[in-house]
């Protein structure tokens, strides 16, 4: 069946558009449009199709009609656990300067062999970990373990001020066990209904790589709508889920008590606003 899409995609020699693919794929197995995407990003990974963008057009082409000349866009890692994998993980985490951001699964922090060390480096890292509700239950015992050690991570390097822990509200399924970079993003492609993360293969994509934007989009609303762990940044879980909302709450009722001429009731919930915030700016003006 699959030689079968692949020929129908190779008739096309200039590309084909990401729709016109979905098309075939859903015409030859039936399958959810969110299934044929995992499926197309399946061949793209065996190296039988590739991405070509033109003017931000986006197509992809049989590596059978692609000119020689053309370099693959997209670099293939190796297995999640193999040698080759954790090597380039261990080497990016001591020497990548800039930001990071890892999308983890319930992925022990041991997994991140030089994690702490990137820590103690004070190279920023942020770990976005998954919420419980996207979690089978028979994982529960394991997530809360896997939580408890991120949350020791942290603890013990908290005076490093680099490390951000934050957990996800939102359903992460299509982006999970990821690092993103402003340079590149190492991306963990997985089967349609995966049982672990092993049993993906990693494959890294630059910046001006369509998958990269695509993905960043995903990460920039999971990054959005995640919270802190309370226990670890009480002020900074309340600012993101009481404190702003409150503040603007009193700004409104001040506004109203002062239109409707009740000045010292509006007074006072102008100060108390002036104390919510100088709380806020105090904790964060040095972050």
């Amino acid at each position: 069946m699959e030689d079968n899409i692949y020929n129908l995609i190779k008739e096309n020699p200039d590309g084909i558009e990401r729709a016109s693919i979905i098309s075939i794929i859903n015409d030859q197995l039936h399958i959810s449009e969110e299934s044929a995407n995992k499926y197309l990003m399946d061949l793209i990974v065996k190296n039988k199709i590739i991405l070509i963008s033109d003017n931000s057009f986006e197509r992809f082409q049989s590596v059978d009609n692609q000119s020689k000349e053309r370099q693959l866009d997209i670099k293939i890692i190796g297995a999640p656990q193999s040698s080759n994998a954790t090597f380039v993980l261990n080497q990016t985490l001591i020497s990548y300067p800039n930001d990071l951001i890892l999308i983890v699964d319930v992925t022990h922090p041991k997994a991140f062999k030089e994690i702490e060390k990137r820590i103690q480096s004070k190279l920023k890292t942020t770990v976005l970990l998954p919420s419980k509700k996207e979690i089978g239950k028979e994982r529960y015992e394991y997530y809360e373990e896997v939580i408890k050690e991120w949350k020791q991570l942290y603890k013990r390097n908290k005076s490093y001020n680099s490390l951000s822990l934050l957990k996800s509200t939102l359903i992460n399924g299509g982006i999970k066990t990821t690092m993103f970079t402003d340079e590149f993003a190492r991306i963990n492609v997985r089967n349609v209904i995966p049982t672990t993360t092993r049993n993906g293969i990693i494959i890294e994509v630059d910046k001006d790589n369509t998958l990269y934007t695509q993905y960043l989009e995903n990460l920039k609303k999971q990054l959005k709508t995640s919270l802190p762990f309370f226990t670890l940044n009480p002020i900074k879980y309340l600012q993101k889920t009481i404190l702003i909302p409150l503040i603007m709450l009193c700004l409104i009722i001040g506004a109203i008590l002062f239109y409707n001429n009740t000045t010292w009731l509006a007074v006072i919930s102008s100060v108390f606003c002036g104390i919510l915030g100088n709380i806020i700016y105090g904790k964060y003006k040095t972050t």
